[in-house]
């Protein structure tokens, strides 16, 4: 059984997440608030999930020592908010949103293959609950995106030599059709 550490960001989401990882049952999973973490404990999980959270990600440098100091060796996956710390901590910029979506449907384009997607169409719908994203302009050299919006906004991300994966929409959501098959993807990488 597949150890993963789930950090919750102080977001209510993280518990829908921690739902649809028990059904998917393939994994023994703890949830870590992130008030109480320490990098010596997460050496023992063979995977981590950053959930979604509110604010920004400098606002939780303790993800970010996460992300340095278990990149080359862990799984990650960063959602939402996760996915916003891991591109930031690779160099990626963030902005500002014009329109605030929250509990919103969006198609996306898987534009690159992962194994994150396996078994998902090219095109499907996601949920959305967000007021940032990741920058198309000066976007970082050490990851790869992996499926946009139709009007570019960047909705998926790998490292291009680890398996480090984010994803800025919410698999948990009902309104995602294919995110239960993404988590039980990222638990058999």
């Amino acid at each position: 059984m597949i150890n993963i550490a789930l950090i919750n960001h102080n977001d209510s989401f993280t518990f829908n997440v921690v739902e649809v990882l028990r059904k998917i049952g393939l994994s023994k999973l703890t949830v870590i608030n992130y008030g109480d973490l320490n990098l010596i404990e997460l050496q023992k999980f063979d995977k981590i999930i950053l959930s979604p959270g509110p604010c920004l990600p400098q606002d939780y440098p303790k993800t970010f020592e996460i992300i340095k100091t278990f990149y080359k060796t862990k799984h990650i996956l960063g959602i939402c908010l996760g996915h916003q710390a891991i591109c930031s901590f690779f160099g990626a910029e963030l902005y500002n949103i014009n329109d605030v979506v929250h509990g919103v449907d969006k198609e996306i384009i898987i534009i690159n293959n992962s194994l994150l997607f396996k078994g998902i169409p090219k095109k499907t719908t996601v949920g959305l609950y967000h007021s940032w994203a990741i920058s198309n302009t000066n976007f970082t050299d050490d990851l790869t995106v992996l499926a946009r919006t139709n009007d570019e906004m960047i909705m998926s991300v790998k490292h291009k030599k680890y398996n480090v994966f984010g994803i800025q929409f919410h698999p948990e959501s009902f309104l995602t059709i294919h995110g239960e098959q993404m988590l039980e993807n990222f638990i058999k990488l």
